[in-house]
């Protein structure tokens, strides 16, 4: 808005419409107005899913000064497409804030199921607990031996190459996340058909 005001051009990228906007209420009210306010005039605004976009044009937030465009980018040096681990394991990673709307419930069922089934197995969760609720579910799980929950990790580049496939079971409201794309650059992930792109946010 002060870019705006001062005669600035300016160029807007949205990286996932968040959690804010999940739901039809004041909240996502005063976001929207807000989100007019600040980038209805900008020469461009950039967007990393389809769903996003059509949600912004849907409620007149932008016209045509769109863009669509597939994720923020990823260091191929950093993340180097390596072979997969050869140990008759296989390890499964989830990277992000431990909360609901991540899809937490359904990985930890998920978890439960295959490694009943499938001892072999193994589901590290990466990230802070955004949610008290989780913080004994977590423990829980992980004395039942389902899950391996290794909180903030600086180096996640170390986790992804250990581990075979790297899940994001969001319920909406992202862009291309990083730790997809990085994921998806040492060989362990990729979006689903109807995720990243035309047909809405990324889940892998």
């Amino acid at each position: 808005m002060a870019s705006t005001a001062l005669g600035f051009r300016q160029v807007c990228n949205i990286t996932g419409r968040g959690n804010a906007l999940a739901y039809d209420n004041a909240l996502a009210a005063t976001v929207r107005a807000l989100y007019r306010a600040s980038i209805s005039k900008c020469c461009k605004v950039f967007f990393q899913n389809a769903d996003d976009r059509d949600y912004f044009i849907q409620h007149k937030i932008v016209k045509d000064n769109w863009a669509l465009i597939p994720g923020s980018g990823v260091n191929l040096h950093q993340h180097a497409l390596t072979s997969m681990p050869d140990d008759g394991e296989i390890r499964f990673l989830y990277v992000g804030r431990i909360m609901a709307v991540k899809g937490i419930d359904q990985l930890l069922d998920c978890a439960v199921a295959i490694r009943r089934k499938h001892p072999n197995t193994r589901f590290y969760l990466a990230g802070f607990v955004e949610q008290e609720q989780y913080k004994q579910k977590l423990k829980d799980y992980e004395a039942g031996g389902f899950i391996e929950h290794l909180g903030f990790q600086k180096d996640i580049d170390a986790w992804i190459r250990r581990c075979h496939c790297t899940i994001l079971p969001s319920h909406g409201g992202e862009g291309v996340p990083n730790a997809v794309l990085e994921s998806a650059a040492v060989g362990r992930s990729r979006p689903l058909e109807g995720g990243a792109g035309e047909n809405g946010p990324c889940r892998t």
